[in-house]
C-alpha cells in the first residue's frame, strides 16, 4: 500500500529486507515518479490482507481535511504540487479500492481493471 501511496517504480522481490521475523522495503529511491506503477505493470498481482487498523487509519485520514492539509504542507518542501495532489488522491483512491467488495473475488484477476482503478489522471 505504501508504495502505491509514494508510487514507488522499483518495488520487487529484491527490495526487501528480512531480519528479526520482520519485513522491511528498501530502496525507495524511484518514488514519486511520473512512469507507470511498477508492481502492476506486471503479470503478476501480490495477494495480500489489509489490516483493519490500518483501513480504518486510511479512512480517518482521508475523512480529515485538516490532516490532508497537514500533510501537503509538509511535501510541498519535497514535491512538486502536481505530485502531491497525486499523492493524496492515491490514498483517497486506496479506501474506494480497500472498499470494493470485487477485491479479493473476480476483479483481481483482470490486471487491466486493477491497473484501470489505480491510476490517476491529473485534471
Amino acid at each position: 500500500m505504501l508504495d502505491y501511496i509514494i508510487w514507488n517504480l522499483d518495488r520487487h522481490g529484491g527490495n526487501f529486507l528480512v531480519k528479526e521475523e520482520k519485513m522491511y522495503a528498501i530502496d525507495n529511491g524511484l518514488s514519486f515518479g511520473r512512469d507507470s506503477f511498477g508492481p502492476y505493470s506486471r503479470d503478476t498481482l501480490f495477494d495480500f490482507a489489509v489490516p483493519k487498523d490500518l483501513i480504518l487509519k486510511c479512512i480517518e485520514i482521508v475523512n480529515n481535511e485538516k490532516m490532508l492539509e497537514i500533510m501537503k504542507i509538509s511535501l510541498e518542501e519535497h514535491l512538486p504540487e502536481d505530485e502531491i495532489n497525486a499523492c493524496i488522491w492515491r490514498i483517497k483512491n486506496l479506501v474506494k479500492i480497500l472498499g470494493d467488495k470485487r477485491i479479493g473475488s473476480e476483479i483481481r484477476k483482470d490486471v487491466l481493471a486493477i491497473k484501470s482503478m489505480l491510476t490517476y489522471e491529473k485534471n
